[in-house]
């Protein structure tokens, strides 16, 4: 079973986008997301099925790259629906 890992404007695409083994984490322990607009103190969350998993702080900058760490994948569900990136 897997589980898409989905983002929201203004956040372009993340890697990985599905999550076939919650036991692995992806490379080196982060996601990688873009950014479409500039934002110099964001605050990026991350759910599930309408439950806060984490939220971290990031400067959002178009056409570079940002990481998130991945410390939030033991408290997603398995049975749960897909996982949503946003900008606060």
């Amino acid at each position: 079973m897997a589980i898409a890992v989905t983002v929201a404007a203004p956040l372009s695409w993340i890697s990985p986008s599905l999550l076939r083994d919650l036991a692995t984490p992806p490379p080196r322990g982060k996601f990688v997301l873009r950014s479409s607009e500039y934002r110099g103190r964001a605050t990026l969350e991350v759910s599930q099925d309408g439950r806060v998993l984490a939220r971290h702080r990031a400067r959002l900058i178009p056409g570079r790259s940002l990481t998130l760490p991945a410390t939030w994948l033991s408290r997603v569900s398995p049975a749960g629906g897909p996982i949503r990136i946003l900008v606060l």
